[in-house]
C-alpha cells in the first residue's frame, strides 16, 4: 500500500492524496476514519480526495438508504427515495461549497456524509422495524391506533438528533462555520428533502 501524503488545498482545509492499492484496507480505513467522525474526532479533511471512493460510499448509501425505506414503503417508492436523496444530497454539498468557494473539498465532504449516512442508517434499522407497523397503524386508523414502545422512539430519536449533530460537524469543517451554522445546513437539508418528497407525492 503506498504511503499517503496529506497537503493543504486552498483555504487551508487538508487533504489526502494518493490511493489505496488494496480494497480491504481501504474499507477498514475508511470506517476507521468515519467511526472517528461520528465522535466528532475528526472531520471530513481526514479522509482521502478519491473519487473511487465517494463512488463506493456513495452506492452504499444509496443501497442502505433504500434497504431502511422497504420497511414502510413499496420497492419503486423505496428506490425513488434512495436515489432522490443520494443525488440531492450531492447537489447540496455542491451548491455550498461553491457559494462558500471551497469547491476543492466536494469529495471530501460528500464522502464524510455519506460515509456517516451509512452507519446512521444501519444503527436505526432496528428502531424503524419496530416502528415500522405502529406508524402504518397511525396512517390508517390514527383514533384505535397503538402508542409504539417508549424506549424505542427515544432510540430513534437519539439516532436522529446525533446524526444532525455529526451531519452539522462535518458541515462546519467543510464551510468554515460554527456548530450552530453547521448544524443549520443539515438541517435544512433534511427540510429540502422533506418538501420535495411532499410535493412530488413520494412521501411515505
Amino acid at each position: 500500500m503506498r504511503a499517503i501524503a496529506r497537503k493543504r488545498g486552498r483555504g487551508g482545509f487538508r487533504y489526502h492524496a494518493g490511493r489505496l492499492s488494496d480494497a480491504n484496507v481501504m474499507v477498514l480505513r475508511h470506517l476507521q476514519i468515519v467511526i472517528d467522525i461520528l465522535l466528532l474526532r475528526r472531520g471530513p479533511q481526514d479522509l482521502p480526495a478519491a473519487w473511487e471512493s465517494l463512488g463506493f460510499l456513495g452506492a452504499s448509501y444509496c443501497f442502505f438508504s433504500v434497504c431502511q425505506m422497504l420497511i414502510m414503503a413499496d420497492p419503486g417508492s423505496a428506490i425513488l427515495h434512495g436515489l432522490a436523496a443520494t443525488l440531492m444530497l450531492a447537489l447540496f454539498v455542491h451548491g455550498l461549497l461553491r457559494v462558500r468557494g471551497r469547491p476543492e473539498r466536494f469529495v471530501q465532504t460528500l464522502s464524510a456524509l455519506y460515509g456517516v449516512g451509512i452507519v446512521i442508517v444501519l444503527v436505526l434499522l432496528g428502531p424503524t422495524t419496530v416502528l415500522a407497523p405502529f406508524v402504518e397503524a397511525m396512517n390508517s386508523s390514527p383514533d384505535t391506533a397503538a402508542a409504539p414502545p417508549a424506549p424505542v422512539v427515544l432510540a430513534y430519536l437519539a439516532g436522529v438528533i446525533w446524526s444532525l449533530i455529526v451531519s452539522g460537524h462535518i458541515y462546519r469543517h467543510a464551510l468554515d462555520l460554527g456548530l450552530a451554522g453547521g448544524i443549520a445546513m443539515a438541517l435544512l437539508f433534511e427540510f429540502l428533502v422533506f418538501m420535495l418528497f411532499s410535493l412530488s407525492g413520494l412521501g411515505v
